[in-house]
């Protein structure tokens, strides 16, 4: 009994240290997870194109099988007309028609859905080239800001308020307050004192 009890507490304080060891907080599993994201996307979606390529391959044998039974179906058209008697003729003709119409109607579908089948995957794979692309961009963005050191906020600064001091102020200057030179002032010469000194020159 006792070797029982010491295997099973064993094994308990096992599993307590392995799930100790495993212990990863949700936002790092979340985190975990979405840089899988894109390859997972990439990975469906060619799951996806192949089995879009593998209906595409199907339909189209049908659609070569169909139209070789539209050939048959105009040969027997053909063959009811050149019969000779009429009540055979006309159960022929009723026969072939009906089935080259069928034949036309399911050649029609087939089409279709071909198109389709090739519509989808050729968005399927528009997608994954921008699902590719895309993790390509986020593998190389954590690269880089797992290499970039992270720098140190530096704490904010507070500015002190400028002072605003009182300027002087100026009181206007009347006319007979400007000095005298502004009245013989170099601006006013006359006509014969710009002759006089054009002629020294």
């Amino acid at each position: 009994m006792p070797r029982k009890r010491l295997a099973k507490n064993t094994a308990k304080k096992s599993q307590k240290t392995q799930q100790s060891g495993k212990f990863m907080p949700e936002f790092e599993l979340m985190e975990q997870a979405f840089w899988k994201v894109p390859t997972a996307l990439v990975a469906q979606l060619s799951k996806e194109i192949k089995v879009l390529r593998q209906r595409e391959k199907q339909l189209v044998k049908v659609l070569k099988k169909t139209n070789a039974q539209l050939n048959k179906d105009k040969s027997r058209l053909l063959a009811a007309t050149k019969s000779k008697s009429k009540v055979a003729k006309k159960k022929l003709l009723v026969a072939a028609k009906e089935a080259h119409q069928k034949t036309n109607a399911t050649i029609k579908e087939l089409s279709v859905k071909l198109a389709e089948i090739q519509k989808s995957a050729q968005s399927f794979i528009e997608k994954q080239l921008k699902l590719s692309a895309l993790g390509k961009i986020i593998s190389q963005f954590n690269k880089q800001w797992t290499n970039k050191p992270i720098a140190k906020k530096k704490p904010a600064v507070k500015r002190k308020p400028k002072v605003v001091t009182s300027q002087p102020t100026f009181e206007p200057t009347t006319q007979s307050s400007l000095p005298t030179m502004i009245e013989n002032s170099p601006m006013e010469t006359s006509s014969e004192e710009m002759e006089n000194i054009s002629s020294n020159l």
